[in-house]
């Protein structure tokens, strides 16, 4: 078993980056295999059949979460395109939310389910991973709301993902920024004063 004593902020977002690499990597395996799955499927048209569901979740405010994205979309649209570096940085993090914003959209009326949502990390450009490692702040907060969708996911291997990535991540923040967080710390439960530490191993794995 992992030893969580000593992990910190810091560590936990670095473990994130290597989850949205894992997802990335499984993507292109994928593609180079040439596998026609429902998983790519869902990747290249954001949709997934809904007797697809494996495990039992609870379900989120799908139309709360909409309202959250479109936030945050607001906030990224707002960015500067001063040089090349910013232009691209618009770029990545505008693809990958209206992506997820599509997805979530969907689920809210009706047209997914909950998989479809699961897919995202797959479909984001690979520069995403590197601005997560560089803990870019509307990075890390598109992260968190992708994160919060599967908050009730029944497997013990995510049963705090929410909490983790919400305690690592508020501290990384501009104060401009933690507002767009609302509904991912409303789902969670978990107060932005949490401390990752606070978090005890068994609750982990």
């Amino acid at each position: 078993m992992a030893d969580h004593t000593n992990s910190t902020d810091l560590n936990h977002i670095d473990l994130l980056a290597q989850l949205c690499g894992l997802f990335q990597g499984i993507t292109a395996l994928l593609k180079l295999g040439g596998c026609q799955t429902a998983v790519l499927s869902a990747m290249r048209t954001a949709k997934m059949p809904h007797h697809s569901r494996a495990v039992a979740i609870r379900e989120v405010s799908w139309a709360e979460a909409d309202k959250s994205i479109d936030q945050l979309v607001g906030a990224i649209n707002a960015l500067d395109e001063a040089d090349d570096g910013s232009r691209k940085r618009k770029h990545v993090l505008g693809k990958g939310a209206s992506k997820l914003h599509a997805l979530v959209q969907g689920v809210a009326r009706g047209e997914n389910n909950w998989e479809a949502v699961c897919m995202w990390l797959g479909r984001v450009d690979a520069e995403f991973v590197d601005m997560i490692r560089n803990r870019d702040p509307l990075a890390l907060v598109l992260l968190t709301h992708w994160i919060v969708t599967r908050n009730g996911l029944n497997v013990w291997w995510a049963s705090q993902w929410t909490r983790l990535a919400i305690t690592a991540i508020t501290p990384v923040l501009d104060g401009q920024y933690v507002h767009l967080l609302d509904w991912c710390m409303q789902e969670a439960g978990a107060a932005p004063s949490t401390r990752v530490e606070d978090i005890k191993e068994d609750e982990v794995l």
